[in-house]
């Protein structure tokens, strides 16, 4: 499995979640399925608040920082609870915004109201592919959240035709569709062993046949 759970290291602060790892697209669908789970459906529109951006300068991902720290003290409209996702975080990375002093600095601040506990009400949501692991905000996050780390598979020197044809096998019936070994032979021959444009195509395949279908050919499908 790619994806793996990280134990809650304290209750305090069950409200925050942190999705990351290598497999961005796994990242990325992992977060949205549990946003569904995590935001209210009493709350309405007020309910959920999605902090969004590009962050491709240190201006950018420091505005995003602070826009969530903005939106966990702010408590919701009329009561009740707030999910604030954090969503598709770049800054994490091992790049120019993230090597920032700046960025570093507000990413501390973060920290510090995470560390003191998230208001009554207020659940966090943290997505972030391809993170540096020596970072310190990375490091603290991870212990103080429920943290599900999705990596892409290593299949390693040893790796068989077979592993990745049992890898697309699995991850279609994770998607809740089943793709017969002779299917999945075709795909990996027309694609190669790239998981990411893989599960990619994975994703076009499962919306063309519907859940609970049973792809045996892939002639009728657009590749």
């Amino acid at each position: 499995m790619a994806t793996r759970k990280v134990p809650d290291a304290s209750s305090k602060n069950s409200r925050i979640h942190f999705v990351t790892g290598s497999d961005e697209a796994e990242v990325r669908r992992t977060a949205q399925g549990l946003a569904a789970q995590l935001a209210s459906p009493d709350a309405g529109e007020f309910g959920l608040e999605i902090i969004e951006a590009s962050a491709d300068t240190v201006d950018c991902s420091v505005e995003m920082i602070e826009s969530t720290l903005q939106g966990i003290l702010t408590l919701p409209f009329f009561g009740g609870e707030k999910l604030v996702w954090m969503k598709g975080v770049s800054f994490l990375k091992d790049t120019q915004q993230g090597r920032s002093e700046t960025v570093q600095s507000t990413l501390d601040k973060l920290l510090k109201t995470l560390e003191e506990g998230l208001p009554e009400g207020i659940t966090l949501l943290i997505s972030a592919p391809e993170p540096d692991k020596r970072r310190t905000f990375y490091k603290s996050l991870c212990t103080l959240a429920s943290t599900t780390i999705c990596d892409k598979p290593d299949f390693g020197f040893n790796a068989t035709e077979d592993d990745l044809i049992d890898w697309v096998i699995n991850r279609c019936r994770q998607r809740g569709v089943q793709m017969e070994p002779k299917a999945a032979i075709i795909l990996t021959t027309r694609v190669g062993a790239n998981t990411g444009q893989l599960d990619a195509e994975l994703a076009k395949l499962v919306t063309s046949a519907g859940e609970g279908a049973v792809i045996t050919e892939l002639e009728e499908f657009s590749i």
